[in-house]
């Protein structure tokens, strides 16, 4: 039974992805450059992420068409990085998502001009230092020179100096995708990217100007600041998208206005919405799995119970068991988004003018990355708690995935933007479809979850039209008519997002009848530890009393005992051991692991 409950829990968290795909690159991220390595001083580390990454590319994961168009195998590489290393996983996702997907999408010629990925490390120069929704108003400007045929890239002012990047490293060869308006005649054209080296591996290029910062130790890169004074771009490094300037100096360009050449520029964004997507669900499962391990063979020997694991104890085992069925929930959407399973219609038609770009190029990914994100955020903190000192003292994992998961809050698409543009959306559809949703009555959600975060969802989306469309009716400005409401925007996306999630893997559960109960209770568990967690939000849309406290407090008790019996294959079916993480948490023994000599990079 325990055998086949494990192939079960192996086949729904591996979804569609191929099982010897899989094992490859597990055996990849095995190989002794990514042991973990103490006493680097920050530029070591830095140059040591890059060679990982170049050591990647030699054994074959290189950012081309093929790699692109199999979202499959992308997840399943950037997953693991982010296990394995936190600090490579962004790398990559610059390196491979950002300025090898934008060339991709975007050149003319993109088997020439991909060639770049594999001589230099990647950099993707957006946003600007001195502007909020930077990208949204590029200042840097590309002027088209006729008379030499190729542009001039510069930086107008100390606002339009772009930041962040990974630019730093004085020896590290560095080639990046530059947006810039481009210029014919002083006539603005909108936003295009342009293929720019930056440094070789000894000296910076003419013109450009790179100051590194002081950096971090949450996310650790070689970040810098760079700037341009007229650098000379050829022409055949502009990535055109289909557009070409003719012999008069005049632009022909088939996207026919500013936002959908944005949009356009931002064709990557997808690839790193799904790669952040797998990124935090696999950092979640090694988290979950390390501290339940650790939980299992702790024994205390405190005066309650001296000689009691200490998972035995209600607190952490409510906790952790909770945990873990959120990190099946997020392997849900990680799948998911594998193998493009949903539509935008499930988050209903776009109309208004858009508060970020993420909404134009795609409507849902960028919410599940923030949905993904900020969960993975919450458990990581979770469980690096309930390991106590170990986990600061023992590994570095655990500071390196809360450095990636708060980082990504804001790296790929601020969270809380695409939560509020989320909220506009489905109000603006609501109020172009003349009425507010039903209610239900109380009574009738019974013991439904996904009926209560619908029910809320809608009575949240019902009190924002109302105000929303008074504001307008008052003839006040948009600013005015949803600033005020903004908290309650907020609240509704994240009761949207929330309801989805569950919808998700209630459906993956349904679909596997192989080890059924044992996810049903995973799917259960999840869904009252959403109604703990918007205990707040539903209290206030008039939804929560003590009967319905008391019986998700019950239900969250007598799933956690049940799931903890199976604590260990639970957990199994991650494959996140320490043969990969080089963690002591991870072992079989985690206390042998610890007092054993930890193995060396060579």
């Amino acid at each position: 039974m325990t055998d086949t409950l494990a192939d079960a829990l192996s086949a729904f968290v591996r979804g569609p992805s191929n099982a010897d795909t899989r094992n490859r690159l597990r055996a990849l991220f095995q190989d002794p450059i990514f042991r973990q390595r103490p006493g680097l001083t920050p530029a070591q580390r830095h140059q040591l992420t890059y060679r990982r990454l170049h050591h990647l590319i030699d054994a074959g994961i290189v950012p081309d068409k093929r790699f692109f168009a199999d979202p499959t195998s992308l997840c399943d590489v950037m997953a693991w990085a982010a296990a394995t290393d936190p600090a490579l996983f962004h790398t990559m996702n610059l390196h491979h998502c950002l300025f090898a997907g934008t060339v991709a999408a975007n050149s003319d010629d993109p088997d020439r001009d991909l060639r770049h990925a594999r001589t230099a490390s990647g950099a993707f120069l957006m946003t600007e230092a001195g502007r909020s929704n930077s990208h949204l108003a590029i200042a840097t400007i590309a002027r088209y020179d006729r008379e030499n045929g190729d542009f001039v890239l510069s930086t107008p002012a100390p606002h339009a100096t772009k930041y962040p990047t990974n630019a730093g490293h004085p020896d590290v060869a560095t080639t990046a995708v530059v947006f810039a308006r481009l210029l014919t005649d002083e006539r603005d054209h909108g936003v295009f990217t342009f293929i720019v080296p930056l440094r070789t591996e000894t000296e910076v290029h003419t013109g450009v100007r790179i100051k590194p910062t002081v950096g971090t130790s949450g996310l650790d890169l070689d970040y810098a600041t760079v700037a341009f004074d007229d650098v000379r771009v050829p022409y055949d490094r502009w990535l055109s998208d289909g557009a070409h300037i003719d012999d008069d100096g005049r632009l022909h360009d088939p996207i026919a206005t500013p936002t959908t050449r944005l949009s356009r520029s931002l064709a990557a964004a997808p690839h790193v919405w799904r790669a952040s997507i797998a990124a935090a669900t696999a950092v979640t499962q090694s988290a979950v799995s390390q501290a339940i391990q650790h939980s299992r063979h702790r024994v205390t020997a405190a005066g309650l119970a001296p000689g009691q694991p200490i998972l035995g104890y209600r607190t952490q085992r409510l906790s952790l068991m909770g945990a873990l069925a959120d990190g099946y929930a997020l392997t849900s959407i990680a799948n998911a988004v594998k193998g493009d399973t949903l539509t935008a219609d499930d988050l209903g038609s776009s109309s208004g003018q858009a508060w970020a770009p993420w909404s134009t190029v795609d409507r849902y990914l960028p919410l599940l990355k923030a949905v993904t994100v900020d969960l993975a955020s919450t458990i990581v903190d979770e469980c690096r708690e309930r390991c106590g000192a170990i986990a600061f003292t023992g590994t570095d994992l655990f500071n390196q995935y809360r450095g990636l998961t708060h980082a990504y809050r804001s790296a790929g698409g601020d969270n809380l933007i695409t939560r509020l543009d989320i909220a506009r959306m489905l109000v603006e559809a609501a109020l172009a479809d003349g009425h507010a949703p039903d209610r239900s009555d109380v009574g009738d959600l019974g013991a439904n979850p996904i009926g209560l975060a619908r029910e809320c969802e809608n009575r949240l989306l019902s009190i924002l039209m109302d105000r929303v469309g008074r504001a307008r009716s008052a003839g006040v400005d948009e600013f005015g008519a949803w600033n005020e409401w903004l908290d309650l925007a907020e609240a509704l996306a994240y009761v949207h997002g929330d309801r989805i999630v569950m919808e998700l893997m209630g459906a993956a559960v349904a679909a596997r009848p192989e080890g059924r109960a044992v996810l049903a209770d995973l799917s259960a568990l999840h869904q009252h530890r959403w109604i703990s967690r918007r205990a707040e939000v539903i209290a206030n849309c008039g939804l929560m009393d003590a009967a319905l406290t008391e019986w998700s407090r019950t239900e969250r008790n007598r799933l956690s005992d049940r799931l903890a019996d199976d604590a260990a294959v639970l957990i199994g079916a991650f494959d996140m051991r320490d043969d990969i993480l080089d963690s002591p948490l991870a072992a079989d023994d985690p206390l042998t692991a610890l007092l054993t000599p930890r193995r060396q990079w060579t």
